[in-house]
């Protein structure tokens, strides 16, 4: 007896138990990992300057918090070095004194 197609019947067709299997054509095997894995961001804090991403791991902020920041016009001054964006030691050093100072005045 063959089976009804899943159009006619309207019901989903169950997974196969070798679709994990190698070679077989329904996508990659279950168990493959990543062929890569991503490096963490290395922040040194001793560098004269430091990219957006080291930066906020640095001051431990997210991305966007450091996005808006820069978009209030209260973030770090910043550099153009070729096509990156960076971040001087004395520009960040310099923030957080203003940061300190606004927290104390307020």
């Amino acid at each position: 007896m063959a089976m009804a197609r899943a159009e006619v019947t309207g019901k989903k067709p169950t997974a196969t138990a070798n679709r994990a299997t190698r070679g077989h054509n329904r996508g990659p095997p279950l168990d493959d990992c990543p062929k890569y894995r991503r490096r963490p961001v290395s922040a040194d804090s001793n560098s004269l300057a430091m990219s957006i991403k080291e930066f906020c791991r640095l001051h431990g902020i997210s991305e966007d918090q450091f996005y808006k920041m820069k978009r209030e016009g209260w973030g770090p001054a910043t550099m153009k070095v070729g096509s990156r964006t960076l971040i001087s030691h004395e520009a960040a050093a310099a923030w957080r004194r203003a940061r300190e100072c606004e927290t104390t005045t307020a």
